[in-house]
């Protein structure tokens, strides 16, 4: 087995150019209070989560163990190193590399983890890192998405083939259909400041990478919308912001429970060197008028909104 090592960029002020896929990405929408729409039990237990032309699949599914900020950071660490290692678009019949070598230290820094001769920090960033890549062991996705004007049906692909640790350092090897599927799919900026967003806020990490793919987007940079995106979408991509539907059935305050859950998110992202700023606006980013600032006390006028920002780096 050839073993392919990478070494980890720490700055975070760096945006590195990484692979993303869209069945990949839309993982990292998944709440961990997310429920399976089916658990097979002759499958291991295998629980599948329908996420609409795409499925995910986790083996030994359990309640309290699903996917996580962890699991999230480690996933896209890895395809990081991935693209480190392959040339982009190959063709099907050149070889490519599929494994993994990180260790312990190097991910530590990557967290922003800096006492690492304390015996604490380093059986946590273990325990952190050791979780993620349990579950990311028991993941499989299957896909249907538009390649070069049609549509290609990516049938159900394990993520991982094995992963080890010896010494302090670990050894991942994705599965070889999925690396393909990765390799043969497109590339996003990515700010490595997002490794280093603290896990208790569990929308910032999701929102902030969303907002990094869809200021890399070239068709997004041709119209003028890249840094421009609708609060209904970054709504939707956030884990663990409730649906309107979910806030009323429980009467509770949209405003509490919804904006102010975005917008804490997105302070976060500034304070952290990922984004530069943030700010509501309209299309083109124009400003808001008078009216809608005195109707903003309305849903719908809330999550019809613009928000404007930039992502630092891209």
């Amino acid at each position: 087995m050839n073993q392919s090592k990478t070494k980890l960029q720490t700055n975070d002020t760096e945006v590195l150019s990484i692979l993303n896929a869209p069945g990949l990405n839309k993982i990292f929408s998944l709440s961990q209070k997310s429920v399976p729409n089916r658990i097979y039990p002759i499958m291991q237990d295998e629980a599948m989560f329908d996420l609409t032309d795409s499925s995910l699949f986790i083996e030994n599914y359990q309640v309290n163990h699903t996917i996580k900020i962890r699991v999230f950071k480690m996933l896209d660490f890895l395809v990081k190193c991935l693209s480190d290692i392959n040339e982009y678009k190959k063709n099907e019949n050149e070889k490519i590399e599929t494994v993994i070598q990180f260790s312990l230290d190097e991910y530590a820094c990557l967290l922003g983890k800096t006492k690492l001769k304390n015996d604490s920090t380093r059986k946590n960033v273990r325990r952190l890192i050791n979780e993620a890549l349990e579950i990311i062991y028991s993941i499989s996705i299957e896909s249907s998405e538009k390649r070069c004007g049609k549509k290609v049906n990516f049938k159900k692909m394990r993520i991982c083939q094995m992963y080890e640790c010896k010494n302090s350092i670990y050894t991942f090897v994705f599965t070889e259909s999925f690396a393909r599927y990765l390799l043969s799919s497109y590339i996003m900026r990515f700010p490595m400041s997002l490794f280093r967003l603290d896990e208790r806020n569990t929308n910032a990490y999701s929102i902030g990478r969303k907002l990094a793919l869809h200021q890399s987007i070239n068709n997004n940079r041709k119209k003028g919308t890249n840094k421009i995106i609708s609060v209904k979408i970054l709504l939707q991509t956030a884990p663990d912001i409730p649906s309107i539907e979910t806030v009323r059935a429980k009467n509770g305050s949209w405003t509490e429970r919804i904006e102010e859950k975005l917008v804490k998110s997105l302070d976060l992202l500034v304070e952290n060197g990922v984004l530069e700023y943030w700010n509501y606006c309209n299309e083109k980013g124009i400003e808001l008028s008078d009216e809608q600032l005195n109707g903003f006390g309305h849903y719908f006028i809330f999550e019809n909104l613009k928000i404007e920002f930039s992502v630092k780096g891209i």
